[in-house]
């Protein structure tokens, strides 16, 4: 199964973590912070890169600290692609529950 590890920067250390568990465990894991080029010339290059990345796989894990913009936009075009979305972390159950009642039917 591929999976594709939404994270934001500041929590890069949780989803570095996570991300070599998934992969041990045999998962292929496509992790922004890892596999783009986050220094790309425009963003728009970064979210064509995240975007390709989404559209190849099964699903999409979440960890985000609920303040990262990008995690945000790469979450609804996950949403848009109707790939399922597994919270990993979200610190904040406010946002974990609008999630949830935004986006219940992605949600694992």
């Amino acid at each position: 199964m591929k999976i594709f590890v939404i994270c934001s920067k500041g929590l890069y250390d949780k989803g570095l973590r996570y991300t070599r568990e998934m992969e041990i465990q045999g998962y292929d894991v496509f992790f922004p912070l890892r596999d783009t080029k986050q220094t790309a010339t425009t963003a728009n290059a970064v979210v064509h890169s995240n975007l390709r990345g989404i559209k190849g796989v099964d699903e999409v894990h979440l960890i985000w600290d609920g303040s990262s913009f990008g995690s945000i936009f790469d979450l609804g075009m996950a949403y848009a692609l109707e790939k399922p979305v597994k919270v990993v972390y979200v610190p904040s159950r406010t946002w974990l529950l609008h999630l949830k009642n935004n986006l219940g039917r992605y949600l694992k």
